[in-house]
């Protein structure tokens, strides 16, 4: 995937893909001079040309010009993402990051069965995760970072043979971290949960994620002890469960950890 070069008369338009980019910017807005969004608006630049728009490279050659990438960080962009971002039916990069969007995850993004990595992280967006994302069978990495998201962590997070990167930190996300489902084969390397009110006690099957690299989970509300199975990271370099309320003590296979480099377990009831 790259960026496009000037198309050729005997290329074919994609009136959809086209279509679907107007519909996108008639919903949003920005109030960055000369920013990425400006451009979008000139009928005479082929939508594949336009800043922030990645198009499948093939398309030089002749095929239908296929939007891949939306890259819109740091635009100062406002507005609701509409669903009719689900009309781009090839995309898989979704990178919106520091920016004011607000409303909700909209539950179109399901629709996508192509994507594989969405960033939203950074704007105003509020409501649930939707449980729709489930569809994209592709899904690697979901970053929702610093939003005002709520409700519960949809399990299928967790228990995607592909997602490898899960970030909700700072959100109001509350309720119990999802088990994993008997026979999960997650592949999961990054789960970073930090500043929201997670409640309830650490699952003790998050221990069968062999390939997880980093977990964070401070500042919440989680109770319980650390469970034992977390021997079994093997893995794991940062384990962060600082400032909730844990009691009990600290299991001893923990520290046997090779691999471990950071463990955060103050501010809680711990012996």
């Amino acid at each position: 995937m790259e960026s496009c070069t000037a198309p050729t008369m005997n290329q074919t338009t994609n009136t959809a893909d086209r279509e679907a980019l107007l519909c996108i910017k008639s919903h949003i807005s920005t109030s960055k001079p000369a920013g990425a969004l400006t451009t979008w608006g000139n009928s005479s630049v082929h939508f594949c040309r336009r800043q922030g728009v990645l198009c499948h490279h093939w398309w030089r050659h002749g095929l239908v010009p296929q939007v891949a990438a939306l890259r819109l960080e740091e635009e100062c962009l406002t507005g609701k993402i509409p669903p009719c971002i689900s009309n781009l039916t090839n995309l898989e990069h979704i990178h919106l990051l520091v920016n004011e969007l607000s409303g909700s995850v909209p539950p179109e993004l399901g629709q996508l069965r192509k994507l594989i990595y969405v960033n939203l992280s950074f704007n105003a967006l509020s409501g649930v995760i939707p449980a729709d994302l489930a569809s994209c069978s592709g899904l690697q990495i979901i970053a929702l970072r610093k939003n005002n998201l709520e409700g519960g962590i949809p399990s299928f997070l967790l228990n995607s043979s592909l997602i490898h990167k899960i970030d909700l930190r700072t959100n109001n996300l509350s309720g119990p971290i999802p088990p994993l489902l008997m026979n999960s084969y997650a592949s999961l390397e990054f789960l970073t949960l930090t500043e929201n009110s997670l409640s309830g006690e650490i699952p003790s099957s998050l221990g069968n994620l062999s390939s997880l690299v980093v977990l964070i989970a401070a500042e919440n509300q989680l109770t319980g002890g650390i469970p034992s199975s977390f021997g079994r990271l093997s893995n794991i370099h940062l384990l962060d469960l600082t400032y909730n309320n844990l009691s009990g003590t600290v299991p001893n296979s923990i520290y046997n950890l090779s691999l471990l480099t950071s463990l955060g377990i103050a501010g809680n009831g711990l012996v």
